[in-house]
């Protein structure tokens, strides 16, 4: 910026236009005719039919989590203070600090007057990624009508018909990223015309919708940085002032924190130790293959922006493996990440055109690359909603200063091939869209290009069996029988300890091939897999049908509901399996023990002990099983297993105050025994301590890798 622009700037950078860049100039009122409100009709329109055949689709993939396990959205209204104090994935036993309760908002208010309408909501997905597209239209018509006349409309409509959006628009969860994306725009449109008019009405809005666009997703952090470029670029303020001048956006940053601190308690996140979503750190691989691997997932992104083809809702383990900087993707990938950034810082400091586009693509894509580098978490589409922006706009305006002399006179070749493009995606957008209809239709589809997915194996061998069960003629229940098991099967050769993938094998033979001891086998594996506590108690509870119905053992099935309510107070099934055998005397709340006293050679000793206390306790004599135990701890102070086995019989006895002594002694000695945690927090509720119950869920789920 020469001498005379600097002075002007430091006058009075908004008091008139001559300051701004020769190609940035605002439209006026004459510019608003019938074609720029054709325009605007049109985009809206266009909007909302690429999508329309996605509204009588049902839920499917994350919708579950979301809308149908979430007990806050089937509330309804009433359970809006709940949402407004939780994690987003609080009933799916996961803790990723992700508060985006803005679009749990809406689910709430669509449940409270349609109950479980996925029509409604896929309605209102659509339309509300049509009024995005609206306010995109008016963002860019503000910045680039001067720059070409036809340009605003052109990328508007491009990017409302780029196929990679079905996952977002189809998907009725990625609302958030919907809402994310119009409040941005909504925040650009308020900025440019704050430059405009230096009206500080206009700064009201500003912190408004950049504040809900932080409730709608934390990612949109990254694109409300646009606000400082917008003030530095085209307003022509210094770095400085650029920054004081955005202080709405800085003042929603903070309040959107503060508000997630207080409602969350941390802005930590509990990242699980799950191979599936988060295959590129450690254990699962080297340390130093997040960076490499971040930078192929770069290059494998603008390859789908260019060619968006195939399309897949699950990139998770192993479907992309982590790769090394050798590998020429990945170096590709940091070559023109390293040479973009440059582009843009050097072109944001020239208040270049091309500093606008460059800056959204790479603003938008840094979460993206954060979340590999830093969790080590998998690619998905939605990632790259905003940088199809971006990218259409920076190709755009390299291609006109570039070679913009090869359509000087021919714009009828400029609009064909927009015309071939805008058809081409909007073509594969509605055939994609059909592939959303529901999760056997997306998981059968995707099977085809996701054979190393072991995540898209499992989803499709779970539908599979879904239709089984629904279906009555028994040759095709016994096809999909057959295709649910090799999925599963093959999910398993992948993922050894796929705890999912165990549960439902374990079902099949149970239920369909009549094989109990397969079937007990799987159910085991599961359990020793340690998943959810959901999970584990269906698992217990399944075992338990199995012991009863196909062994006869009444004992051990007792066993089995036991420890499913352990896990899950309340689980109605097991509960109500519990109480029939309590009736006929059968309540069986420690394992039972196959310990034959009679067998055991030599001196009493600390084993011997240890195996009467525990054959005392199975059979319901407590006080001896702890008289048994504390002689095992008169030899070995520190045993595990007897501390933890005298604090259990105290809680069988109802004294929790001496278990919660035993527990805490264990927890002393074997600081990451999730066990004692798990017992101390069943003591602390008895004696109701919910506080107490909070803490040490905290730390359960902590020590169980975020479930």
């Amino acid at each position: 910026m020469n001498k005379k622009i600097k002075q002007q700037a430091a006058i009075n950078p908004l008091k008139t236009v001559e300051n701004l860049p020769t190609w940035f100039k605002f439209p006026d009122s004459s510019a608003m005719n019938w074609q720029f409100w054709a325009s605007l009709a049109g985009v809206f329109i266009v909007g909302f039919l690429l999508y329309a055949n996605t509204i009588k689709h049902g839920y499917v993939l994350d919708d579950t989590g979301a809308i149908e396990q979430n007990l806050n959205v089937q509330k309804g209204i009433s359970g809006i203070k709940g949402i407004l104090t939780q994690d987003l994935w609080e009933f799916s036993e996961v803790k990723l600090g992700y508060y985006r309760p803005l679009s749990l908002i809406t689910f709430a208010i669509e449940y409270e007057f349609f109950g479980p309408a996925p029509h409604v909501s896929h309605f209102n997905n659509v339309w509300i990624f049509a009024l995005s597209g609206l306010f995109l239209f008016l963002v860019l018509h503000q910045l680039f009508s001067q720059y070409s006349k036809w340009m605003p409309l052109v990328i508007t409509l491009l990017f409302l018909a780029h196929p990679i959006h079905t996952e977002v628009v189809a998907n009725i969860k990625s609302r958030d990223e919907i809402l994310s994306s119009l409040n941005l725009f909504i925040v650009l449109f308020a900025t440019l015309k704050h430059l405009k008019t230096n009206n500080k009405l206009w700064l009201i809005p500003i912190f408004m919708f950049a504040y809900l666009g932080m409730l709608s997703k934390e990612t949109a952090l990254t694109g409300l940085l646009l606000v400082p470029v917008f003030y530095f670029v085209l307003g022509r303020n210094e770095i400085g002032a650029s920054l004081i001048k955005s202080w709405p956006v800085f003042l929603a940053f903070a309040v959107f924190f503060l508000q997630k601190r207080i409602a969350l308690g941390s802005l930590d996140a509990i990242i699980p130790i799950d191979i599936v979503n988060y295959p590129y750190v450690p254990p699962h691989t080297d340390e130093f293959t997040r960076f490499p691997t971040a930078f192929y997932l770069f290059t494998f992104g603008i390859q789908l922006l260019i060619l968006p083809h195939p399309l897949r809702y699950d990139y998770s383990y192993n479907q992309i493996p982590a790769v090394s900087f050798g590998h020429p993707f990945a170096l590709l990938g940091l070559v023109w990440f390293a040479i973009g950034a440059f582009y843009t810082i050097k072109w944001t400091l020239k208040r270049d055109v091309k500093a606008i586009p460059f800056a959204l693509f790479f603003v938008s894509i840094a979460p993206a690359l954060a979340f590999t580098v830093l969790r080590g978490g998998i690619f998905a589409e939605r990632f790259l909603y905003m940088g199809v922006l971006g990218f259409l706009l920076a190709a755009f305006i390299v291609i006109k200063e570039k070679y913009g002399h090869l359509f000087e006179g021919k714009a009828v070749v400029a609009w064909g091939f927009g015309a071939v493009l805008f058809f081409g995606y909007s073509f594969k957008t509605f055939e994609r869209n059909k592939v959303w209809k529901d999760n056997y239709t997306l998981f059968s589809n995707d099977i085809k290009t996701g054979e190393e997915s072991c995540q898209n194996h499992r989803h499709y061998a779970e539908q599979s069996l879904v239709k089984a069960m629904a279906e009555k003629d028994t040759v095709q229940k016994m096809k999909y029988i057959d295709q649910s098991l090799k999925s599963f099967y093959k999910s398993l050769r992948m993922h050894p300890t796929f705890a999912e993938s165990y549960l439902k094998t374990a079902v099949i033979h149970q239920l369909f091939l009549n094989q109990p001891d397969s079937a007990i086998i799987y159910y085991r594996k599961c359990i020793d897999c340690k998943p959810t506590r959901q999970m584990q108690a269906e698992a217990y509870y399944n075992l338990g049908t199995v012991y009863q119905n196909n062994k006869g053992n009444l004992v051990y099935a007792s066993y089995c509901y036991n420890q499913s309510l352990a896990f899950v107070p309340g689980y109605p099934l097991a509960t109500t399996a519990s109480n029939n055998l309590k009736k006929i005397g059968i309540n069986q709340l420690l394992e039972p023990s196959n310990v034959n006293l009679d067998d055991f050679k030599g001196e009493k000793n600390s084993d011997y002990y240890f195996r009467l206390g525990y054959d005392q306790a199975s059979k319901g004599d407590y006080r001896g099983a702890i008289e048994s135990f504390e002689k095992v701890l008169q030899t070995n102070p520190s045993s595990l297993d007897g501390i933890l086995n005298i604090g259990n019989c105290y809680g069988m006895l109802g004294d929790y105050r001496k278990s919660i002594e035993y527990n805490d002694r264990l927890i002393r000695l074997y600081p990451n025994d999730i066990r004692a945690y798990n017992n101390n927090m069943v003591n602390y509720e008895k004696l109701g301590r919910t506080d107490k119950v909070n803490e040490l869920a905290k730390k359960v789920r902590a020590l169980n890798g975020g479930f």
